[in-house]
């Protein structure tokens, strides 16, 4: 599976310094302070998922990916999704209302014929 690299924690190191992990199992060498740990993850190994949410398309703004959404996987891949689950569901059915009007389509039968149209296009 593909898994977002994004911060999972810190680990403590000795001489009471702490080590920034990664979810993919990536680890930072002994850093004074958690921040500075942080910092040098960030900035060694980097992050990645995007800055949109894979549902709603909600945009992280100026925060971190992870400040604002949570990663959501499907077993192949993960993606992350609004924290806010009813935002997110509202913004979904807003954007599929959009879709509809600006295809022409019934999409009535979307799940039967697996029609879909990426976001603003037409076929």
């Amino acid at each position: 599976m593909v898994r977002l690299c994004q911060p999972a924690g810190f680990l403590p190191a000795s001489g009471g310094k702490a080590r920034a992990a990664c979810r993919c199992g990536y680890t930072t060498t002994p850093r004074t302070t958690e921040t500075r740990a942080l910092d040098a993850l960030l900035s060694e190994h980097g992050y990645t998922g995007g800055d949109r949410c894979g549902i709603c398309g909600a945009d992280s703004g100026q925060t971190y990916p992870w400040e604002r959404f949570e990663p959501l996987a499907d077993g192949h891949v993960e993606v992350y999704v609004c924290r806010d689950k009813g935002g997110c569901s509202e913004r979904y059915v807003a954007r599929e209302r959009l879709d509809r009007l600006r295809c022409g389509c019934s999409h009535t039968t979307v799940a039967a014929t697996g029609h879909y149209h990426p976001w603003g296009t037409k076929p």
